[in-house]
């Protein structure tokens, strides 16, 4: 295997593994893997409680006690008290009812974006339907930075954030990420409404309300 040969770890991240709508996710990259070369990284933030801000990590125990001794050396530690509710949380019959809750409201706010996307804004984005997850990554299709359309919306009263902070330095400027799971459907169809007001006075090169930037 070329991460053994080359002495290298192979690291997963993956928050929002119990977030998917349309079909289970298929097992961890890192599941068919030397588990020396291995780590794999959760969190509970997603599907439990966000403001907890725990997660968790499997590692070779060597590197594992590292983590620790580094993460000590950051913060001491994570919240006893939040650890141990997040373990009365994960032993509770009812958790899993809990998570497919929220699995099927955030399924309903993904299919409103999509929806309203595809009915307002088809002709200037292009994006996948995400089948889980938190965000739908749109693209500009007639290109341009979305940086620059962020200035524009944020008058029209919409924030997201430009794609071009997830890539590397120069790649990506012409994407978008919309988060879908913190507000309802309604107010999902009106940010849209506002996404296509101010990409429409970005392109035009005027401000939402009719000055020019």
């Amino acid at each position: 295997m070329l991460a053994q040969a080359q002495g290298t770890l192979v690291i997963e991240d993956d928050p929002y593994r119990e977030i998917w709508f349309d079909a289970p996710p298929p097992p961890p990259l890192v599941a068919g893997l030397d588990p020396a070369r291995a780590v794999y990284l959760g969190s509970f933030s997603k599907t439990a409680v966000p403001g907890l801000r725990i997660g968790f990590l499997l590692a070779p125990r060597p590197l594992a006690r590292r983590c620790v001794l580094a993460k000590q050396a950051t913060d001491l530690h994570t919240s006893s008290l939040g650890q141990h509710v997040i373990l009365r949380l994960l032993d509770h019959p009812e958790f899993p009812e809990h998570v497919a809750r929220v699995r099927a409201a955030y399924r309903a706010r993904r299919d409103a974006l999509d929806a309203a996307l595809a009915a307002r804004l088809s002709d200037e984005l292009a994006w996948h339907r995400p089948g889980g997850g938190m965000f739908l990554w749109a693209r500009l299709t007639r290109g341009g930075d979305a940086a620059e359309l962020l200035r524009a919306t944020l008058e029209a009263g919409l924030a997201f954030v430009p794609g071009g902070e997830f890539h590397p330095p120069g790649a990506g400027r012409d994407t978008l990420r919309l988060n879908f799971t913190h507000t309802t459907e309604a107010r999902l169809a009106e940010g849209v409404e506002r996404l296509a007001r101010g990409l429409a006075a970005w392109r035009a090169g005027a401000a939402p309300d009719g000055g020019r930037r």
